[in-house]
């Protein structure tokens, strides 16, 4: 995707990380901090031929993420990450995870969440039964690096728990099996 024809409607700057989680339950190191930035069209991908076509998408570094409304998902997890379904990679059901970084105050965070909530199927994780929310709240104010080491990813992709949660918090329904945006 190309940013060329689009409008960046926001912007970190430097510090934002991404991780990818894999079907077997791999979860790769955060990679070097990077910006994010999110583009919008004044028209959908394909114009009048494709109504339904991305209105925008989210970059970080050199990854990319197709923003279709009410259509591509999004879950912010309960320890502040950002999944995505990984649109790009050759193994279905991978995801990528999203950390901005502390420095990022909470009024920017917001206008990042209320941008994905127009233009995505944003949900937002609760703390699952069993997890001890004032033990995550306290990992939430780990840095990046100690909140992945920390095993938070891996909670969620135990037991496939990570598409169960998706499907849990969709009341939408706006994703398959492998983490794949439905068309509707």
């Amino acid at each position: 995707m190309s940013p060329q024809n689009g409008e960046m409607i926001f912007q970190v700057e430097n510090g934002v990380q991404i991780f990818f989680i894999y079907p077997d339950g791999r979860v790769t190191s955060p990679s070097y901090p990077s910006f994010l930035a999110v583009f919008t069209f004044p028209q959908p991908i394909g114009g009048a031929t494709n109504p339904n076509g991305a209105r925008g998408f989210l970059q970080v570094g050199e990854w990319s993420y197709p923003l279709v409304p009410a259509q591509s998902p999004v879950l912010h997890s309960f320890y502040g990450a950002y999944m995505f379904p990984d649109v790009t990679n050759s193994v279905p059901g991978t995801s990528v995870g999203v950390i901005l970084p502390d420095a990022v105050d909470k009024d920017t965070r917001g206008l990042f969440e209320q941008i994905l909530t127009q233009l995505t199927c944003y949900q937002l994780q609760e703390t699952p039964v069993g997890v001890d929310a004032d033990q995550q709240a306290q990992l939430v104010q780990y840095t990046t690096s100690q909140r992945i080491a920390s095993g938070l990813v891996a909670v969620l992709w135990n037991n496939a728990m990570f598409p169960n949660i998706l499907s849990k918090y969709s009341a939408s329904y706006c994703w398959d099996a492998n983490l794949r945006p439905i068309a509707q």
